[in-house]
């Protein structure tokens, strides 16, 4: 992942999420295929930036983990009724009509959650039943 990137908003201040999948079209370019992204590949992105971020002393990797954090928090997340704030396994496609979602939850890693929680107090804007 580019971070860099113009497409992700430059190194600082990323505005979308990664794409689920890059590789050729059918004319041999090399260009995103699938612009949806996927909630629990950004929550590794996060924690590895946060933890090489703190072992080699670079806070320009905690800084684009904190961005693309507030990404995920405001694409990847949606209020439940009765349930409350969960992450979505990605931004398109899970939030249906009528008040329905579709959820998964192996795309909410509970140690990733966790530390998440301990830099952000919203942590990826999840409340999880089990940490209520």
């Amino acid at each position: 992942m580019e971070l860099g990137c113009p497409q992700f908003g430059g190194r600082r201040h990323p505005k979308n999420l990664p794409a689920w999948i890059w590789g050729k079209d059918d004319q041999g370019q090399w260009r995103i295929l699938d612009d949806n992204s996927a909630s629990d590949a950004e929550l590794w992105f996060i924690y590895s930036l946060l933890e090489a971020g703190k072992r080699w002393q670079r806070p320009d990797y905690i800084e684009d983990a904190m961005a693309l954090l507030r990404q995920v928090e405001a694409q990847e997340t949606a209020l439940l009724p009765g349930l409350g704030q969960v992450l979505l396994p990605g931004p398109r496609h899970f939030s249906l009509e009528n008040n329905l979602w579709r959820l998964n939850p192996s795309y909410t890693p509970l140690p990733l959650i966790r530390r998440l929680e301990s830099v952000s107090p919203r942590g990826p804007g999840v409340k999880l039943p089990l940490t209520q």
